[in-house]
């Protein structure tokens, strides 16, 4: 029974540091499609503005949030008994639906703001927009925020599935405890 204990603390302890080794490579991955997926025209003024990208991340955080959050309920309502390797798996596809998700809709909003400069006056081209550089360099500081934010929610999660792990355990007497529990079934 002690081994089981000490085996899910390992458990946790592994889940804890491969899901957020996962959360910053899905940061760094976010990082990659802004620098490719931001563009702006020939006078290096973005199609996107800082305010739409820091929308754009909130959308993605907040469906990563909600993710997470549908994952704790399921460990709270789990009736099989399920492992951290599962719930890993499950965070691992919800990033990666998430991350398409957020590439998708940075590509598509480019493309409706550009469609809208062009269908515009020439004169709406030198309109006042960010320029690229600030919007990514933005961007990636609100990624790295967040994903900083995101880690301390996975802590959270880790506590839950642990705690609900360890309803699943049979509990550990010590000797003493053992000893007097058998002198009692000897003596009925």
């Amino acid at each position: 029974m002690y081994v089981q204990f000490q085996k899910r603390k390992l458990e946790k302890v592994t889940f804890t540091s491969d899901i957020q080794s996962e959360m910053a490579q899905h940061g760094k991955e976010l990082q990659e499609v802004i620098e490719t997926q931001v563009v702006g025209d020939e006078n290096d003024q973005s199609f996107l503005t800082k305010k739409e990208v820091e929308q754009l991340i909130s959308v993605h955080f907040n469906r990563i949030e909600k993710g997470l959050g549908h994952l704790a309920e399921s460990v709270e309502q789990q009736s099989k008994k399920r492992t951290f390797a599962n719930y890993y798996d499950e965070m691992k596809n919800l990033l990666k639906k998430c991350r398409q998700h957020f590439k998708d809709s940075i590509v598509e909003k480019t493309v409706t703001s550009k469609q809208k400069l062009d269908d515009k006056v020439t004169g709406l081209r030198n309109d006042v927009r960010d320029n690229i550089v600030e919007v990514k360099d933005t961007a990636k500081s609100t990624v790295k925020q967040t994903i900083l934010y995101m880690n301390e929610r996975l802590k959270d999660f880790t506590n839950a599935i642990d705690q609900k792990l360890s309803e699943h355990e049979p509990v550990q007497l010590d000797r003493k405890q053992n000893k007097a529990m058998a002198a009692q079934a000897h003596e009925r």
